[in-house]
């Protein structure tokens, strides 16, 4: 919702005779709430949209993660050099042992 949107409104109940007398007193104070109000809620949003972005991030790179050690215990099961595995994965050999 915009100024020109908020104004519009404003207008609208005025000319209807709703809350004539609030707005009277208390327009300015009105349409102050309205903007902090939606700015509070689009601050919320974009911390909710930022916070789903970074968990996918995370996701996506644990994901890898988990990719690689399986693939380096595959690997490892199949009795392939623990030096070839790391230099494959970039995991250690100590990484790889444990797997």
């Amino acid at each position: 919702m915009n100024n020109e949107v908020v104004q519009k409104i404003l207008k609208q109940c005025r000319e209807e005779g709703i809350l004539t007398e609030f707005l009277d007193k208390h327009g300015e104070e009105a349409v102050n709430m309205l903007f902090l109000e939606m700015t509070e809620e689009e601050a919320r949003e974009l911390s909710k949209e930022d916070g789903f972005s970074e968990g996918f991030d995370e996701g996506i790179q644990e994901g890898m993660k988990e990719g690689v050690r399986l693939t380096a215990q595959k690997m490892k099961q199949k009795g392939i050099d623990l030096a070839v595995i790391a230099e494959c994965t970039g995991l250690s050999e100590q990484e790889i042992e444990t797997l």
